[in-house]
């Protein structure tokens, strides 16, 4: 920033003779005066034109730095973040440089991510942004803490650049978020189930929509309520115990008579993958699933009105699967509205799954080793891991023993 510097001159004594020497005078950013020769390279100025000279040089480096803050003034969040993860940015060829290079689906999750970061800070001057409204951010958005600890990430790369393009004066200091996500899910009981889901497709809509236009065009060119999709979309994965990202990722050719090819995934990042969870490209653990007679019927009609897609995802919103956010938010919102949603519970889309696999196992209707090939899961401690204690039945069991109960602890006077 632009000083006022003050010249002076002192007559020193050197090797016996007198010397006149110029310096200069100003004022630090802590208002202590400092003292410094005139010339460069710490080279003294004799002449009082050269000292001058030297002071007039001094201000035109000033005018330059205080043009540069002025113009990294104007440079917006959006400028530096739209194009971090572009191929031929700077930020990613250091990366590569570094051994550091991103793989594609990541590349593609991140900018995702920076969309949603731009979209609420991408017009204001990197300086400007405090951590505290990042982290206030952080904390209104409806997502799982381990996706705001992902968000949270591209940010750092975002600021990490601004502080080398000396934007901000210190890289991102904010810290992440708890994995408390990863607690155990609670189940809905079949009372909850029916309030959920009901036969009546009315009802079903009624119960999956929200407040004010909630409206998509279908494939045949008429507006229908998004509450029906979400309805039909819940409903198959209570009635498969598919994963949600499993559910998002559904297109038409994997529906087939009475059941669905379950052969892809979005994944928690929101990107699409061609395998399935602990599977991967060679070998992508592919699956069958069987479908109730209602959810076939309810499912066949829902496929004449879906919504418009290219890309032939049968659940979708703007040409696009649903994004992960906004499953849980619709979920969340709608045990809300039906009087289902318990704070002391763990209840999220992922919960259907395990409700699927507990009533399932506790019917003892399926053998376990067909339900772990329709559910997908490797071993029966998994399953039994997603199975819930079906507790009245337990003591329905127990009654035969009532008599042997009586007989060893009424003796207790």
């Amino acid at each position: 920033m632009k000083k006022e510097r003050h010249l002076f001159k002192r007559t020193e004594t050197k090797n016996g003779r007198k010397e006149t020497r110029w310096y200069y005078w100003f004022y630090d950013e802590n208002g202590k005066q400092v003292k410094k020769s005139c010339g460069q390279h710490g080279k003294p100025c004799y002449l009082k034109k050269e000292a001058e000279a030297y002071l007039a040089l001094l201000e035109e480096q000033d005018r330059r730095e205080e043009e540069e803050y002025k113009l990294a003034r104007q440079i917006r969040l959006y400028d530096i973040g739209s194009t971090l993860y572009d191929d031929d940015s700077l930020f990613m060829k250091l990366k590569a440089a570094h051994g550091k290079a991103l793989q594609p689906q990541t590349i593609t999750q991140k900018k995702r991510l920076m969309k949603i970061i731009l979209a609420e800070f991408g017009e204001r001057i990197p300086e400007t942004i405090e951590e505290g409204e990042i982290e206030n951010f952080l904390i209104s958005l409806e997502y799982k803490n381990s996706y705001k600890n992902t968000i949270l990430g591209v940010l750092r790369d975002l600021f990490g650049e601004c502080k080398r393009l000396q934007l901000v004066k210190h890289r991102l200091d904010v810290d992440g978020f708890i994995r408390s996500d990863r607690q155990k899910k609670d189940i809905l009981t079949m009372e909850q189930l029916s309030l959920l889901f009901p036969d009546d497709v009315e009802k079903l809509t009624e119960n999956w929509s929200v407040k004010g236009t909630d409206k998509y065009i279908g494939i045949d060119g008429k507006s229908h309520a998004y509450g029906f999709m979400f309805g039909v979309m819940f409903r198959l994965m209570a009635s498969t115990g598919l994963r949600p990202g499993e559910t998002r990722a559904i297109c038409i050719d994997q529906i087939q008579d009475g059941g669905l090819f379950i052969n892809r995934m979005i994944d928690s990042y929101d990107v699409e993958q061609p395998y399935l969870k602990k599977g991967s490209i060679e070998n992508p653990k592919q699956r069958t699933v069987l479908l109730p007679s209602k959810m076939a019927e309810l499912l066949n009609d829902y496929l004449e009105v879906r919504p418009q897609c290219k890309k032939n995802y049968i659940f979708s919103k703007d040409g696009e699967f649903i994004l992960q956010g906004l499953l849980d938010t619709r979920f969340k919102y709608c045990i809300k509205k039906l009087g289902i949603y318990d704070a002391e519970k763990v209840l999220t889309p992922h919960s259907l799954r395990f409700t699927y696999n507990t009533y399932t196992v506790n019917s003892n209707l399926i053998p376990a080793e067909v339900l772990r090939k329709m559910i997908g899961h490797n071993s029966q401690i998994m399953t039994d891991y997603y199975t819930r204690p079906d507790l009245e039945a337990q003591l329905q069991g127990l009654q035969p023993y009532q008599k042997n109960v009586d007989e060893i602890w009424n003796k207790v006077k």
